[in-house]
C-alpha cells in the first residue's frame, strides 16, 4: 500500500499530495538533496523534509527528527541538517 505525504509551501497557500513510490519516479532521486529542519508552522512541532531545489516546499513532517532520517536514508536522499 502506497503512504501519501502531504508536501506544504512555507507559506501554507497550497498543498499536493504526491505517493512515495510515485516519487520515486519523478526522476533519479538518488542524491535528491534535502534539509531537515525543525518547525512549528503548522502549529505544532515537526521535522520536515525541505527541498533544497524550492525551499519552503516540504515532502514531508513528522514528530521526531528520528523519523525524519529514516524515510530519506530509505529514498536515497542526499540530506543534511
Amino acid at each position: 500500500m502506497n503512504r501519501l505525504f502531504k508536501a506544504l509551501s512555507c507559506m501554507g497557500t497550497r498543498d499536493m499530495v504526491i505517493v512515495v513510490d510515485e516519487l520515486a519516479k519523478l526522476s533519479d532521486n538518488k542524491g535528491l538533496g534535502v534539509t531537515i529542519v525543525e518547525s512549528d508552522e503548522t502549529g505544532e512541532t515537526l521535522w520536515a523534509i525541505d527541498m533544497r531545489a524550492c525551499p519552503g516546499l516540504w515532502i514531508d513532517a513528522f514528530p521526531t527528527k528520528q523519523e525524519a532520517i529514516e524515510l530519506c536514508e530509505r529514498l536515497g536522499f542526499d540530506w543534511s541538517e
